[in-house]
């Protein structure tokens, strides 16, 4: 699987023409294009995923990217480890940044990879 083409199927919804092992139809969802990369994500990696994508190269902490996309701060959180095991997204070093409280700390800042 290349990123380039996860890249593709995320931004674009769905892939021209069929996954790598012909395994999701042109029309079929963008969802089943990428499971046909073997990729296994759910709702709202992707919705993380997109907004990484669409954002790159910034980085965002998991607070920053919740309140972008509407999803609760604890809800984006535990999803950046197993998508960085994936290689979908890459954690840099701490940066200050606000947290869900308006605090300013050291927080671990994600980009798509």
């Amino acid at each position: 699987m290349t990123s380039t083409l996860l890249a593709t199927v995320i931004a674009a919804g769905t892939a021209s023409g069929t996954a790598p092992g012909g395994g999701a139809r042109i029309t079929d969802p963008w969802t089943s294009h990428l499971a046909a990369l073997g990729v296994d994500v759910n709702n709202k990696e992707l919705i993380v995923l997109r907004f990484l994508l669409m954002t790159k190269p910034r980085t965002w902490s998991s607070t920053e990217i919740a309140r972008h996309v509407g999803l609760h701060p604890w809800s984006v959180s535990p999803r950046m480890k197993p998508l960085q095991k994936k290689g979908l997204v890459q954690a840099h070093p701490p940066e200050y940044r606000l947290n869900s409280s308006n605090v300013m700390r050291p927080m671990i800042v994600w980009s798509y990879a």
